[in-house]
């Protein structure tokens, strides 16, 4: 996608063209990358004793060792909720940053212990890890607010001190959240790219 200029700026026809033609170049380049991670898949599940285009496949195998290298690594990898540890980096003589660092530590701890899709979100992305070889988590923020009434001074003209006061309804901000969403593999779609850094946008 060409960056729009000030002499031919983008138009929205023109951005939607550019980006329908992003996401189909990049469907297209993980084209092969899915079919073998469904094959993967289909090995590990053991739906079948053979995988069609699979020459190495045991006719009438007994036991399915994918699944079991598998089921050893995933609980050796991540098997209960992290403990969070917050330090100042220099360690030095600082009551505040100290204090700092107790407060954010106790605070990720809290969401993370808290959170009811936390373990069970990274336990499916460490699935999707070992098996077709990409495993994603998003955390995002949710925030929730509520009406509060608070008296106001009511507005007066030519500048004149207030003498009434009037009750106005506004929306403040109740509770945080930071949910981590478990994104299936065949659903997560970015730029071709080499490196992670030179990823440009995702999906």
């Amino acid at each position: 996608m060409e960056a729009p200029t000030k002499d031919q700026p983008k138009t929205p026809q023109s951005i939607h063209k550019d980006w329908i033609t992003a996401l189909d170049r990049a469907e297209k380049d993980r084209k092969t990358w899915v079919l073998q991670g469904r094959k993967i898949v289909k090995r590990y599940r053991a739906n079948s004793t053979t995988v069609q285009g699979d020459s190495t496949a045991l006719q009438g195998s007994k036991f399915n060792l994918f699944w079991a290298n598998i089921e050893t690594l995933g609980p050796a990898t991540y098997s209960r909720r992290p403990k969070v540890q917050v330090s100042r980096r220099y360690h030095d003589q600082d009551p505040s940053g100290r204090l700092a660092s107790l407060v954010l530590e106790r605070a990720l701890q809290y969401e993370i212990d808290r959170g009811l899709n936390f373990h069970s979100a990274l336990k499916q992305a460490l699935k999707d890890r070992l098996l077709p070889g990409m495993g994603v988590a998003w955390v995002r923020y949710e925030p929730k607010f509520k009406q509060q009434t608070e008296e106001m001074p009511a507005p007066t003209e030519n500048g004149a001190p207030p003498t009434k006061v009037i009750e106005q309804s506004i929306e403040v901000l109740d509770d945080e959240f930071t949910p981590v969403d478990y994104v299936f593999w065949e659903d997560f779609l970015c730029s071709p790219a080499r490196n992670w850094t030179d990823v440009r946008w995702v999906s």
